[in-house]
């Protein structure tokens, strides 16, 4: 293999869906919960079947003088075993809380509240009440979740408004900031079918609307009509009604989509203002280098590495850089950097062994390629390392 076609095989590896998980949080790492709504039947195993009543939150007396101020939560349950075999409950184990913090189930003096174990035979129904103490500052949407030996992790978002608004959407479309609200609710269930049903009726009902155009291409992309994502992304015009918060969504989606320009559009006037942190203007500076704008990226990941900021896409970034002007030596100990930080990060161990090899140190480029086939890299990476390793031996 001569060097022209090396060098198009070794190709710098920057994934673009590596860069949102590591940047900028888009989606978790760790599979999330299956997720319900208050008043809807959670289908457990064996049969068993959860509902959340009704929620309650009132100060919590019994806290006063204790320090912090807490509340008291109180969450109304029906348990239904339309199983054939007994299902065991164990509240105060199988049950959390989660809100900004996470909370377990107390004993309180309150008779209905659950505090023990108990079994439910096969075509019974039972209720009771499950009661938690919160931080009173802790104002994040409660999720009640269920996980124990038979039961997978479930999730009840307990927000009845949000209820309302599923049981509306049945016959008629919510008012736009509650189509929003539910049509990201059902995202984040993976209601897909559900949630682009919604929003195609959304698109007709709010034209020119421009979260709904975002939310439709989050949909459309999840599905894996990335064209219909871009179409959507495209048809946003005026983007100065959104709201922080979906100006950054904004310009993951367009990232996702390669659409650079319009990412930095959502970016860069926060970034002016001072109002980014360290994650987002490492965002905006992946968006730079993808656009190929390498010394902004580059002033801007150094100004944020001299402030401290810790990140192996960080590192990463520097390294591609400096392969960029031909830096190899310069690549090498930002690349290096990376595996110190995160010693998985398998595109960074790839880049190590092309900047080996480039150095014509080609028994280091080979153990760096071999690292690469023991970290569970994607299909693409492992062809071309093995591809490497054989060019070599």
């Amino acid at each position: 293999m001569n060097a022209m076609s090396l060098r198009s095989a070794f190709r710098t590896f920057v994934p673009a869906a590596l860069v949102l998980l590591s940047s900028c949080g888009l989606f978790p790492a760790a599979a999330a919960a299956a997720l319900f709504l208050q008043g809807e039947d959670v289908i457990g195993p064996d049969g068993i079947v959860v509902c959340v009543n009704e929620f309650r939150r009132t100060p919590f007396t019994g806290g006063l003088g204790t320090g912090a101020k807490q509340d008291k939560v109180e969450i109304q349950l029906t348990f239904v075993n339309t199983g054939t075999r007994s299902f065991a409950v164990d509240p105060l184990k199988d049950y959390t809380l989660r809100m900004s913090g996470t909370y377990s189930p107390a004993a309180m003096e309150n008779p209905d509240c659950l505090a023990r174990p108990f079994d439910m035979s096969p075509g019974t129904q039972s209720r009771g009440t499950l009661c938690f103490t919160v931080d009173a500052a802790d104002v994040a949407a409660p999720r009640l979740v269920m996980k124990n030996e038979q039961v997978s992790e479930l999730a009840v978002l307990c927000d009845p408004d949000l209820g309302k608004l599923m049981e509306q959407s049945a016959s008629s479309l919510p008012p736009i900031d509650g189509t929003v609200k539910l049509v990201k609710f059902l995202i984040e269930a993976e209601r897909l079918e559900a949630a682009r049903s919604l929003i195609e009726k959304a698109v007709v009902a709010f034209p020119g609307e421009p979260r709904i155009s975002l939310l439709q291409a989050m949909v459309r992309r999840r599905l894996g009509d990335t064209e219909g994502a871009g179409d959507a992304i495209a048809r946003i015009g005026d983007t100065s009604r959104l709201e922080k918060e979906d100006a950054l969504e904004l310009a993951r989606q367009a990232f996702e989509l390669s659409q650079y320009g319009l990412a930095q559009k959502m970016l860069e006037p926060y970034a002016e203002r001072g109002s980014l942190g360290n994650k987002d203007l490492l965002f905006l500076a992946r968006c730079w280098y993808f656009d190929r704008q390498y010394d902004r990226a580059d002033r801007l990941l150094t100004d944020l590495y001299a402030r401290g900021f810790q990140d192996s896409t960080l590192f990463f970034t520097l390294g591609n850089i400096r392969e960029k002007r031909e830096d190899w030596r310069g690549a090498l100990k930002w690349w290096e950097k990376a595996i110190e930080l995160d010693p998985k990060y398998y595109e960074a161990e790839f880049n190590i062994g092309v900047a080996w090899y480039k150095l014509d140190e080609r028994t280091q480029a080979i153990d760096h390629w071999r690292r690469v086939l023991i970290l569970d890299p994607d299909p693409e990476t492992r062809e071309a390392a093995e591809d490497a390793i054989r060019s070599l031996e």
